[in-house]
Parts: C-alpha cells; structure tokens; sequence
C-alpha cells in the first residue's frame, strides 16, 4: 500500500463529532480528508443507512491519527457555583434577559385574554 494512500480511521455518525474529530487531527498536524460530511449537511436523515460520515488520513499517519481519536477526554463537571445561591442567580438571570429585551413568559397575565373563542 503507498503511502499516500488515504485510510479510514474513524467513522462518525454525526456532522458534529465529525468536525470535531477533524479539528482534533489538524492540531495535532494530520491532514484530514473528511468524505461524506457535505452529504451529512443536506440530508441527514440518510446518513445511517450511508454509513456515516467517514473521516480519512494517509496511511503513514494513520497509527497517529487513531491514538488521538482513542484519547480520553476529561468528564464534563457542572459547575457549583449557580447551586451556590440558586435564587440569586436565577433572579440575575431572568433579569438581564428582561433588560436585554429577550421574551421571558410569564404566568401571571395582567389582562383578560380576548383572543379565545368559545365553540358553541
């Protein structure tokens, strides 16, 4: 097999993970060849019965690309700060999204709703 032939090194069954796996081997300096990941963009839907969004390298970085593929990412920790004082926060938080203009629904309703009709 020539060296600059390209091999699958990993398959993804997601837009998302696929760019992430190319992301990830381009910083490492592995050129990348991602096929099916225009496809995965128009038709989603299809891309099971596709087999997934197949991501390439040469041969010679192949062992490489697959030890950082296979690497362990750290867990994700939610933070315990918001649960630090959980009213303060959240009262912080529907704050600046009335400032900002944002629509935050309200139960309370401060007129009669005159927009339902009643079937007879």
């Amino acid at each position: 097999m020539a060296s600059d032939a390209l091999v699958t090194v990993a398959v993804c069954h997601g837009y998302p993970a696929a760019a992430t796996a190319q992301s990830a081997l381009e910083a490492e300096g592995v050129s990348v060849t991602v096929v099916g990941g225009g496809f995965a963009s128009l038709d989603w839907h299809m891309l099971p019965a596709l087999g997934g969004i197949e991501i390439r390298t040469s041969a010679g970085d192949a062992e490489r690309a697959r030890a950082r593929l296979a690497g362990e990412t750290p867990p994700l920790r939610e933070s315990r700060a918001f649960w630090a004082a959980p009213i303060r926060n959240a009262a912080t938080f529907f704050l600046v999204l009335y400032v900002a203009g944002v629509a935050v629904p309200f139960w309370i309703r401060r007129t009669p709703a005159t927009d339902i009709v009643e079937s007879a």
